[in-house]
């Protein structure tokens, strides 16, 4: 178990991972949408939620992440802020 608040080096890889993953699965590429997303996923591995499967699944029914997700269908606009590792 986590002591609360904190995560060793090796928590923030495997939790740095399933960010990236689930950002690129969804096409989530603004930077302040892929930040919402690794607080969810934090919160989640805070209360115990250490399975990949099981965050993926908990993002995919959170409807705050439903909402980012739903932006990808929009055009980008000048002033959007994007991950420049995700682009090209």
């Amino acid at each position: 178990m986590v002591k609360e608040g904190t995560a060793d080096p090796t928590h923030v890889t495997f939790l740095t991972k399933v960010v990236i993953d689930f950002c690129a699965k969804h096409q989530i590429v603004r930077i302040d949408h892929r930040e919402q997303v690794a607080g969810r996923v934090m919160s989640l591995f805070e209360r115990g939620v250490i399975d990949p499967d099981q965050i993926s699944i908990a993002l995919e029914e959170d409807r705050a992440v439903s909402r980012l997700r739903r932006f990808v269908y929009r055009l980008p606009r000048p002033d959007d802020r994007q991950d420049p590792k995700l682009e090209g």
